[in-house]
């Protein structure tokens, strides 16, 4: 009997100690259960603020999505073709940029070599003349020897004559060339025929000067042999007296 006792007493323990245990447990769920529901509470509250400021978010890339898509074609093209015109014009005033400084550039070389030119002709002309006087002058002194000298040569007058028809055909391409007008228009679009022909008239000065030259040489060797000729006789003479 008393040994049923102590087994009840034991098993009253052992209920008693179960409770007890599993009260606190219980607790515990109870709490955590509590948490979390108000943590999902919470987490549902951060998912609907969330999803609200998500839907701002595309509510406004959808607005401004939209105001793109609202802009007329007809704008887009009318800018396009604004661009295109202002590039135009900027290339248009570049190339017209070049074209002017080129043809300054141009139009300061040929003032430039027309000058030269003038110049070099005004030489020509001078150095001409000059080239003129001194085969004029020889002829002088040739004729006045021939008279001194009284020589006698069978072809001094044909020599004479035509040397003087040379020394007419020299002045008159000298002059020529004097009178050549060779001012160069640089707004003509080939200056060059005026240079041509300033050329070709100090080519024909030249050509006469050279025949006139010519022609004054032919009349001193004819001299130069008569008077050697004259100067034996006389010392033969001489000698014999």
């Amino acid at each position: 009997m008393q040994r049923i006792r102590q087994v009840g007493l034991l098993l009253a323990t052992l209920l008693s100690v179960f409770m007890l245990a599993a009260m606190p447990v219980a607790a515990d769920q109870g709490s955590d259960s509590g948490g979390g529901s108000s943590g999902s509470g919470d987490s549902s509250t951060s998912t609907s603020g969330d999803s609200s400021g998500s839907g701002d978010s595309t509510s406004g890339s959808s607005d401004s999505t939209k105001a793109e898509d609202d802009t007329p074609p007809a704008t887009i093209t009318a800018r396009l073709e604004s661009l295109r015109g202002e590039a135009k014009d900027m290339l248009k005033t570049k190339r017209d940029d070049h074209t002017q400084r080129s043809t300054e550039a141009r139009q300061k070389a040929c003032e430039a070599r027309a000058a030269n030119i003038n110049t070099r002709a005004s030489n020509y002309a001078t150095a001409a003349q000059r080239h003129l006087d001194v085969f004029s002058g020889i002829l002088t002194k040739v004729q006045a020897f021939y008279t001194t000298k009284n020589l006698n040569v069978s072809s001094y007058a044909s020599l004479l004559a035509t040397a003087q028809a040379k020394q007419t055909d020299a002045q008159t391409a000298v002059d020529a060339l004097k009178a050549l007008d060779v001012k160069i228009d640089c707004t003509q679009s080939d200056p060059a025929q005026t240079v041509a022909a300033l050329k070709q008239a100090v080519a024909d000065a030249r050509t006469a000067l050279q025949a006139y030259r010519s022609a004054i040489k032919d009349i001193v060797v004819a001299l130069q042999g008569a008077s050697s000729a004259q100067d034996k006789t006389g010392s033969s003479t001489g000698g014999e007296q």
